[in-house]
Protein backbone atom coordinates (compact mmCIF):
# COMPACT_ATOMS: atom_id res chain seq x y z
CA UNK A 1 0.00 0.00 0.00
CA UNK A 2 1.17 3.52 -0.79
CA UNK A 3 2.27 5.74 2.12
CA UNK A 4 0.83 9.24 2.46
CA UNK A 5 3.34 12.08 2.78
CA UNK A 6 2.24 14.31 5.66
CA UNK A 7 3.37 17.68 7.03
CA UNK A 8 2.24 18.28 10.62
CA UNK A 9 1.46 21.79 11.91
CA UNK A 10 1.08 22.19 15.68
CA UNK A 11 2.56 23.82 18.78
CA UNK A 12 0.83 23.13 22.14
CA UNK A 13 1.22 20.05 24.31
CA UNK A 14 -2.19 18.65 23.32
CA UNK A 15 -0.87 18.33 19.71
CA UNK A 16 1.81 15.81 20.71
CA UNK A 17 -0.49 12.73 20.90
CA UNK A 18 -1.75 13.39 17.35
CA UNK A 19 1.82 13.83 16.13
CA UNK A 20 2.85 10.60 17.86
CA UNK A 21 -0.06 8.74 16.26
CA UNK A 22 0.94 9.96 12.79
CA UNK A 23 4.61 9.18 13.42
CA UNK A 24 3.82 5.58 14.38
CA UNK A 25 1.18 4.91 11.71
CA UNK A 26 2.33 2.34 9.10
CA UNK A 27 0.69 4.15 6.15
CA UNK A 28 1.98 7.65 6.98
CA UNK A 29 5.34 9.10 5.94
CA UNK A 30 5.80 12.10 8.24
CA UNK A 31 7.93 14.46 6.14
CA UNK A 32 8.08 17.60 8.31
CA UNK A 33 6.88 19.10 11.57
CA UNK A 34 6.13 22.85 11.65
CA UNK A 35 5.67 24.80 14.86
CA UNK A 36 6.01 28.23 16.44
CA UNK A 37 9.45 29.55 17.50
CA UNK A 38 10.96 29.17 20.97
CA UNK A 39 9.50 31.52 23.58
CA UNK A 40 10.59 32.75 27.01
CA UNK A 41 9.08 30.68 29.83
CA UNK A 42 9.33 30.37 33.59
CA UNK A 43 10.72 32.75 36.16
CA UNK A 44 14.07 33.04 34.43
CA UNK A 45 12.37 33.71 31.08
CA UNK A 46 14.71 31.24 29.36
CA UNK A 47 13.87 30.26 25.79
CA UNK A 48 11.90 27.02 25.64
CA UNK A 49 10.94 25.00 22.58
CA UNK A 50 7.26 24.08 22.09
CA UNK A 51 6.29 20.51 23.08
CA UNK A 52 5.85 19.51 19.43
CA UNK A 53 9.44 20.53 18.62
CA UNK A 54 10.72 18.64 21.67
CA UNK A 55 8.94 15.51 20.40
CA UNK A 56 10.37 16.04 16.90
CA UNK A 57 13.90 16.41 18.29
CA UNK A 58 13.64 13.30 20.45
CA UNK A 59 12.30 11.24 17.51
CA UNK A 60 14.74 12.62 14.91
CA UNK A 61 12.03 14.20 12.76
CA UNK A 62 12.75 17.10 10.43
CA UNK A 63 11.19 20.27 11.84
CA UNK A 64 10.83 23.95 11.05
CA UNK A 65 9.97 26.92 13.24
CA UNK A 66 7.74 29.64 11.79
CA UNK A 67 9.12 33.17 11.83
CA UNK A 68 6.84 35.87 13.10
Amino acid sequence: MKKFNVVFFGTPDFSVPALELLNNHPHINLKYVVSMPDRPAGRGQKLQSPPVIEYAKSNKLTFFRLRI
